[in-house]
């Protein structure tokens, strides 16, 4: 039986096919059709029709059977106590490369929750690597067509895999990967590579292999492991030297090639970690088309190219003087060379506008994004630079460093603390637009 606590219903939306059945809050969805609803994935499909039988458990423990006559398929207007309606799955992998391995102790807890949930890869998006799954699971994602999956491959070699991710089914789990494709789910694909273990020969053959599943291989983002000084006790592993990113390059750039000649879409992309790395020039990146619509962002690959074309949309439209107002831009040091690019493309007053990379105390210097810099890395930076507002102006900072929807850093200092500390507001900006209309003060 379905895990009764999950599916309570917590609200039931007015107007919506389940109100006007008098369905209510506290009910307990037990199946639809007949069938058992276990999760969310089943609610949805099972619910995607145009005559329904719903058997409800009710609070006092009564059965309820409700039917339902939906011809347009619309929503049910039901919302559960967990939007999964069941546990949600953790990683049962131990990955040698494991970011999440690699936090300071002392963190909030949730940063140390491990996912590894399916259901969450087609809702939310989350890369999943498979091997929590049986064969009914994958069934089961079939008949439903859930599509597209966001997969953690890493290699399709199954002795590598299961060496990588050092979980019992991390091996057998690479035929799961090969039946979705067959069966036509949709499969954005990441490879984390580590130089000497899935670089080199075993690249190519990861890369034929998922090449050979094209068209249901939609993307395919190869990024570098990423190491911080909390590694004591773990997997010994070292960061890509310049020439061996060159090598990765270069591989992925002939896929990329066989991709769209099969395809139209170019499929493999390289993180601008890795273009970074191999010494590929700002000018050089490729825009939108380049990266087929901007598929793994979240993954690092095109993120450069993106905010460039924000930032020199934003000029073009405007048509003003780069900088008209004091700022500080606080920046990582892996963007550091590229926003004075752009600032220098667009004519920037320097002795307004100054950046400042900042310097991650808190995972180390082989960190060097700006999504992982903390409250106090921004605080060190700026107490180093002797900030004060009427001297430098106004404070921006990356977006993507605070918790999303949050004004909260990795550290759980918050924007305002440093608002507090240093006497101003500080803006935080996400795209390049918004970065070339801060540079104005228009916002």
């Amino acid at each position: 039986m379905p895990n009764h606590y999950y599916a309570a219903i917590s609200s039931v939306t007015p107007g919506f096919p389940a109100a006007r059945a008098k369905i209510a809050p506290g009910d307990r969805l037990v199946s639809i059709n007949g069938r058992r609803v276990s999760d969310i994935l089943d609610y949805r499909f099972l619910s995607a029709d145009e005559e329904l039988l719903l058997e409800l458990h009710t609070p006092s423990g009564g059965i309820k059977l409700v039917q339902l006559y939906n011809p347009d398929c619309l929503p049910l207007g039901l919302e559960f106590a967990e939007p999964l309606l069941d546990t949600q799955r953790s990683c049962a992998n131990s990955c040698v490369f494991c970011f999440i391995d690699q936090n300071p102790k002392g963190m909030r807890g949730t940063i140390y929750y491990k996912d590894d949930d399916t259901r969450l890869s087609f809702l939310q998006g989350n890369y999943v690597t498979l091997t929590n799954l049986t064969k009914s699971d994958i069934d089961r994602i079939i008949e439903y067509r859930i599509s597209p999956l966001n997969v953690s491959v890493h290699t399709m070699n199954p002795d590598l895999r299961k060496t990588m991710l050092r979980g019992k089914n991390a091996g057998t789990s690479v035929a799961f990967i090969k039946r979705l494709a067959e069966n036509g789910i949709r499969l954005n694909c990441q490879l984390v590579l580590c130089p000497g273990m899935n670089d080199g020969a075993e690249l190519e053959r990861t890369l034929s292999e998922l090449c050979g599943m094209i068209p249901n291989v939609a993307s395919v983002s190869i990024v570098p492991v990423g190491l911080t000084k909390h590694r004591e006790g773990l997997y010994p592993l070292r960061l890509f030297t310049p020439d061996e990113a060159k090598a990765v390059v270069r591989t992925v750039a002939r896929f990329r090639e066989a991709a769209c000649e099969k395809c139209g879409d170019n499929v493999f992309a390289a993180s601008d970690e890795f273009l970074r790395l191999a010494g590929i020039s700002f000018e050089e990146l490729g825009g939108e088309q380049y990266y087929d619509g901007y598929p793994q962002l979240e993954n690092g690959v095109g993120m450069f190219s993106l905010f460039a074309e924000e930032f020199f949309a934003a000029k073009k439209r405007r048509k003003a003087p780069a900088a008209s107002e004091k700022c500080v831009i606080l920046t990582g040091r892996a963007s550091y060379e590229f926003i004075l690019y752009l600032l220098k493309s667009a004519g920037a007053d320097f002795e307004k506008v100054r950046v400042i990379p900042v310097k991650n105390n808190f995972f180390g210097e082989t960190v060097t994004v700006s999504g992982l810099l903390s409250g106090g890395d921004f605080r060190a930076a700026l107490r180093e630079t002797d900030y004060s507002a009427h001297t430098h102006g106004q404070i921006l900072i990356p977006q993507n460093a605070v918790r999303r929807g949050e004004d909260v850093f990795l550290d759980d200092l918050t924007v305002g603390d440093l608002e507090n500390e240093f006497s101003t507001k500080i803006k935080l900006v996400s795209t390049g637009d918004e970065l070339y209309r801060a540079i104005q003060g228009r916002i």
